[in-house]
């Protein structure tokens, strides 16, 4: 029942809308079509169109493009040098820690005991790494 009122609903709308695009007027007339197509186009020529003006230039003010410059050199730090801590596993005395070397970007494991370029691992607690070069010492943290 509810299909058939629907269809019988929409046949109306349609039948409406149809008869509403009969009743309506042109936009435009077909003298205006003939005369558009006597119209000349314009000629192109290999610095534009013949009938245009030409554009009016001013100065400007200063440096319009800054130059482009290659980046500056940036120098990779060397191996050991900038490290990040990742992750630590194991249980307390028996700990490694994740250490991410930003020089080649690789993780590496490291105990206590165990060096990354000049840096020896002194201990490993919960959270934190403590490094130690000579009389240096850094603690990386998660």
């Amino acid at each position: 029942m509810r299909l058939a009122l629907l269809l019988l609903l929409m046949a109306a709308a349609l039948t409406w809308a149809s008869y509403q695009l009969d009743r309506l007027e042109p936009t435009r007339n077909d003298e205006t079509v003939v005369e558009a197509g006597r119209a000349q186009a314009p000629r192109v020529t290999p610095l534009g169109t013949e009938d245009s003006q030409p554009a009016a230039t001013t100065p400007v003010a200063g440096q319009l493009f800054r130059v482009a410059q290659a980046p500056q050199d940036q120098t990779k730090p060397k191996p050991g040098e900038q490290l990040t801590l990742t992750g630590i596993a194991g249980p307390p005395g028996a700990r490694v820690a994740f250490v991410r070397d930003a020089a080649d970007g690789s993780v590496k494991t490291m105990q206590v005991g165990d060096r990354i370029g000049a840096w020896r691992a002194v201990s490993i607690d919960d959270s934190c790494l403590d490094l130690r070069r000579g009389r240096q010492s850094n603690r990386v943290c998660l």
